[in-house]
């Protein structure tokens, strides 16, 4: 039996250009896997952008599954789940046991603004030992996870790649129990999405190494500085982290100061990896624009471009502290009404 890999993408049409670069990279780097499953889960993709997504995957002879999200939308709006940026794209893969083939048994979730600079081979026969789900420690979770009621040395994950054994996700009933957390307990977090995963699927995780979810902090920060400003038990090491930054994985490439690399005059440290891709892929055309971010946004950018990285960190650091603290508090609030 060959090599076979099933990978999930949930995206709107706003977020198509990327998720199709996306997944242009992962096909790029990863001809040697026998075969290649991408199952999309759409929500309001326009038929070009279907038909660019079509023709990129058809190059590489892979094959392409499109599930229309309108459904689960349907159904998260029943449950009072906020959108995220405007789309309940986030939220859709939750509901990947609904159109799964019965014969996949791992799936692997990629956010759309993530490139794949490397090979994925070794997470096909990935021992779980026991656990759900694999992912990576979230970077700058330190003292946030603490309020979610995570110790110091719990794992808590950046969800935006996801390892999922699917036999076990269906014999624990994880989709019904995150519509449960939702209905019963909390349905708003300050990381919507994320913040739910960590609660229901908490201590039954195992963590996977830094390359396969590379966060823009450990590409625009040094070390010491980070580790100064976000001190952490249980985190990755300086070793694992410059072997990571060497031979990334997947690059995920979520926002900085305000700014995704795909934002015109940005300052994000993925930038030059993901136009390296995009201007490849079927959307090398795309025109890029300003974020049109808020007012404090603007005020990081200037401040990072003015102060040494180490200290815009530290201020960055406990700026962001407060406020997730606040809205934290704010949000605990709502849900309890």
């Amino acid at each position: 039996m060959g090599k076979e890999l099933n990978v999930l993408y949930a995206f709107d049409n706003n977020y198509a250009p990327f998720g199709g670069t996306s997944i242009f990279s992962l096909l790029e780097n990863n001809q040697d896997i026998d075969r290649i499953r991408i199952f999309v889960v759409m929500d309001n993709v326009s038929d070009e952008n279907k038909q660019k997504i079509q023709r990129t995957v058809d190059k590489y002879k892979r094959e392409l599954i499109i599930v229309d999200g309108q459904q689960f939308a349907d159904l998260m709006k029943e449950l009072g789940v906020p959108m995220y940026r405007g789309s309940y794209a986030t939220h859709y893969r939750k509901f990947f046991h609904l159109f799964l083939p019965d014969d996949v048994k791992t799936l692997l979730y990629i956010d759309s603004d993530s490139i794949v600079p490397g090979n994925l081979s070794d997470l096909i026969n990935f021992d779980f030992k026991g656990k759900c789900v694999a992912v990576v420690k979230d970077a700058i979770a330190g003292k946030y996870k603490t309020l979610l009621g995570f110790s110091s040395d719990e794992i808590y994950f950046n969800a935006g790649v996801t390892l999922i054994n699917v036999e076990l996700w269906k014999e624990r009933g994880y989709s019904e129990k995150l519509i449960d957390y939702i209905q019963n307990v909390r349905a708003k977090f300050v990381n919507p999405d994320q913040d739910l995963f960590n609660m229901v699927l908490k201590n039954d995780t195992i963590a996977l190494p830094p390359e396969y979810n590379f966060m823009p902090v450990h590409r625009a920060y040094p070390d010491k500085a980070f580790f100064f400003c976000y001190p952490q038990k249980g985190y990755y090491s300086t070793g694992q982290l410059e072997h990571a930054r060497q031979n990334p994985k997947i690059i995920h490439a979520y926002r900085f100061l305000g700014e995704f690399p795909w934002h015109k005059n940005n300052y994000h440290p993925d930038t030059e990896l993901f136009d390296s891709y995009l201007y490849k892929s079927e959307w090398s055309n795309y025109v890029k624009r300003p974020a049109g971010m808020p007012f404090i946004f603007k005020i990081e950018k200037a401040l990072y471009r003015l102060f040494p990285r180490g200290l815009f960190l530290f201020i960055f650091s406990k700026y962001t502290e407060q406020t997730i603290k606040k809205k934290n508090k704010k949000l605990m609030k709502e849900s309890l009404k």
